[in-house]
């Protein structure tokens, strides 16, 4: 940086002029191919910090011009210390610890790569450290209970306006590119995670997704179909163990994962004409469906029905036909009353 002098300066702030003619001569820094000239009390110190090496730049002003640490102290919202820009425009920090940003009437905030850009710039606020980045493009970390919650209000008296969150995909290689979504692609996802009872695993505990199914996105259709899908972890685990449990396809047929301990399966009468389910997800207010599936060529004769249970351990499947119905395919259902 070098001090120059030039009266022709052209001020555009409050102690602050810029000038794109080369060698001004009024006290005056030149930064790249660009000169700030100082023309009122401003700073007087400025501190700068790099590879450890720490510096202190003596600016003209006088007049005991604040620093900028001052400048931008909290509470600091008197005087010529804030940072005005021009009135009703602002950067400072009152007594309450609020950072005042833009102007009264601003439309937006731009930061960042516009269209054609790749979009990498990022926003981490009381960022926690390496453990917790991550590609989110907003990062917010707090202590504080509840507040580490994204909230929006809608105030909209024609009753036109819908609050909530929006995502929006495809497959452009660069920011404001069109090109569309394929099948399998997650349109919208909730995420997730907490630390492990080892006290330091932090593995993906559970999803909320909209997807496109099979078939959900063709050449020249100008429409996308979506599945709804839930994603947990089991209280057998393992790390990084969540499954899809429950899904409504885009056709609206809701979807159960059968399996041992979980919330469906079918299940075959025995010789006697009735069937003992281990399943530790039943409880003592458990309701069951039943219902006889085609396919195994066993007509039934008599009704099914659940029988009996002990709560974590199984169910009883019976036929009140007894071995008339030995091989009967039945599918079970579990339901839970919510309290």
């Amino acid at each position: 940086m070098k001090a120059r002098n030039d009266p022709r300066a052209l001020r555009v702030g409050y102690g602050l002029a810029l000038l794109d003619r080369p060698a001004p001569s009024a006290p005056s820094l030149q930064i790249g191919d660009r000169w700030v000239t100082l023309t009122g009390p401003v700073l007087s110190t400025l501190a700068v910090d790099a590879g450890g090496v720490r510096s202190w730049l003596d600016l003209p002003g006088g007049g005991g011009a604040a620093s900028l640490a001052a400048v931008l102290a909290v509470g600091n919202n008197s005087g010529p210390n804030p940072i005005l820009l021009a009135p009703g425009q602002r950067l400072d920090t009152d007594a309450a610890g609020q950072l005042h940003l833009g102007t009264a009437n601003a439309t937006s905030l731009d930061a960042g790569t516009g269209p054609g850009g790749l979009g990498a710039f990022q926003v981490l606020i009381n960022q926690g450290g390496a453990t917790f980045l991550s590609n989110a493009g907003i990062q917010y970390s707090s202590t504080v209970p509840n507040r580490a919650q994204l909230r929006v209000n809608l105030f909209d008296p024609t009753g036109v306006g819908v609050p909530g969150m929006t995502a929006f995909r495809s497959r452009g290689a660069t920011v404001g590119a069109l090109a569309g979504v394929k099948d399998g692609d997650i349109l919208w996802r909730a995420t997730a995670i907490g630390v492990c009872g080892d006290n330091s695993s932090t593995p993906l505990a559970g999803y909320i997704s909209i997807q496109v199914p099979v078939g959900g996105s063709n050449p020249g259709q100008d429409w996308v179909a979506t599945d709804f899908a839930v994603e947990l972890t089991p209280l057998e685990g393992l790390t990084n163990s969540h499954k899809e449990v429950f899904k409504i396809t885009s056709q609206g047929v809701p979807c159960l994962r059968d399996g041992t301990n979980r919330a469906s399966g079918l299940a075959t009468l025995d010789a006697a004409g009735q069937i003992v389910v281990a399943n530790t997800s039943v409880k003592a207010n458990t309701r069951f469906s039943l219902s006889v599936q085609e396919g195994t060529g066993v007509v039934p004769v008599g009704s099914v029905y659940q029988s009996a249970r002990v709560a974590g351990t199984s169910f009883q499947i019976k036929s009140n036909a007894g071995g008339a119905d030995a091989g009967l395919v039945v599918f079970w259902e579990l339901w839970e009353p919510l309290p």
